[in-house]
């Protein structure tokens, strides 16, 4: 059985032209997507990326990085998806500027779940051919039935 990313991210929580230009500006509108109608929780989470990637770029090379965050008050994992119009200086392993950022934002007490969902995105866009699709993609729907489609290439942990 494989993991299901496409259940952690919902249409209100992707963005495919944002302006965002700096990392600052990105981490906000992760935040932001990540945290919705709750003010609080989308400051926190902000917040909570930022302080992550000050200890280490997520970039991880190909124009993807993958900010993420484990806090108090959510319930369980959520994604959000961001798409620049312009690629973003970001640190990135390859040194190249990143411009889609897949955001993992999960519970403290959920470690194990929270992990798999990291391991299995990098496992996913890993490729560029996938890297590609997701830029390419027209819509918040098309993304979703990306995302749902290629979950099921992604091998269950341990397997």
């Amino acid at each position: 059985m494989s993991v299901r990313l496409d259940e952690h991210l919902k249409k209100e929580r992707i963005r495919l032209d944002s302006a965002a230009a700096t990392r600052e500006e990105v981490l906000l509108e992760l935040g932001t997507l990540l945290g919705g109608q709750d003010v609080a929780a989308r400051e926190a989470l902000a917040d909570d990326l930022a302080a992550r990637e000050a200890m280490g770029s997520t970039g991880v090379g190909g124009g993807i990085a993958f900010p993420h965050a484990r806090v108090s008050f959510l319930p369980g994992i959520r994604l959000a998806f961001v798409r620049t119009r312009h690629a973003v200086p970001y640190d990135a392993l390859d040194g190249r500027p990143v411009d889609l950022f897949l955001a993992v934002a999960g519970p403290v007490q959920g470690r194990r779940d929270y992990l798999v969902v990291l391991g299995s995105l990098s496992y996913l866009f890993r490729s560029e051919l996938t890297r590609d699709k997701f830029r390419s993609a027209a819509t918040p729907e098309e993304v979703l039935a990306l995302l749902k489609e290629l979950s099921g290439t992604v091998p269950s942990p341990g397997a």
